[in-house]
């Protein structure tokens, strides 16, 4: 016999579609640093009360990470961290490419499946990026964009359309990002010149286990 769930029992779309905004939030973010190194006003926004209280909830304490007073010689600090860490450093594991972590080498086969990924979602790759579609910053924005899609259909209570972008965030999450994300991460996170990418390493290995958590995925994180 059928057993009808009462309304009282249904998901409740406008709590689903909150949940899947800040997970886009945070998906965001994190495509923002990986992309380029911070200006002015994140490093402010970062800074204050309001922002890094949130981030101290999950560990990750972005104000003691950015203590230098001076605010030009601190964004001189972060470029060169960046560029050191991601772009010239002479050590590949900080390579935030999953083609790099996968093959070796830059252009691989995920690069071109993140490139078709976007296409199948309906999705174009990051304006003004000239990286490569399987570099963490981008693959971050596609996630963002799925999970600002589902939110978007739950508002409208399109619950079918939701669950495709809800399982197109699954698919790529099993298949790209924690393939390599948790263990690159958690290498920055020890390892990284700056404080500052040893606390995004931090953030970015959390926040990719509490997503396998969210999709039920049972994924293995390194700790070396």
């Amino acid at each position: 016999m059928k057993i009808l769930m009462s309304e009282s029992t249904q998901p409740n779309q406008t709590e689903l579609a909150e949940e899947a905004d800040s997970r886009a939030d945070i998906h965001e973010f994190l495509s923002r640093v990986y992309l380029e190194e911070p200006d002015s006003g994140l490093v402010q926004a970062l800074k204050s009360t309001e922002v890094s209280e949130v981030f101290l909830d999950l560990g990750i304490n972005f104000p003691e990470a950015l203590a230098e007073e001076n605010q030009n010689e601190l964004l001189e600090q972060l470029a060169h961290a960046y560029c050191d860490t991601f772009v010239t450093g002479e050590e590949p594991v900080f390579s935030p490419h999953e083609s790099v972590w996968e093959s070796g080498c830059l252009e691989g086969k995920a690069t071109l499946l993140v490139e078709k990924f976007y296409t199948k979602c309906s999705l174009g790759l990051p304006k003004n990026s000239s990286e490569f579609p399987d570099h963490l910053g981008v693959e971050f924005d596609l996630m963002g964009k799925l999970a600002r899609k589902e939110a978007e259909y739950r508002l409208k209570q399109q619950i079918e359309q939701a669950a495709n972008y809800h399982e197109f965030q699954r698919s790529f999450l099993k298949n790209h990002l924690l393939g390599w994300g948790p263990e690159f991460s958690t290498k920055v996170g020890r390892w990284a010149s700056h404080p500052f990418y040893r606390q995004i390493g931090k953030l970015t290995a959390e926040f990719l286990k509490m997503e396998a958590e969210e999709f039920e995925l049972d994924m293995e994180f390194s700790t070396n």
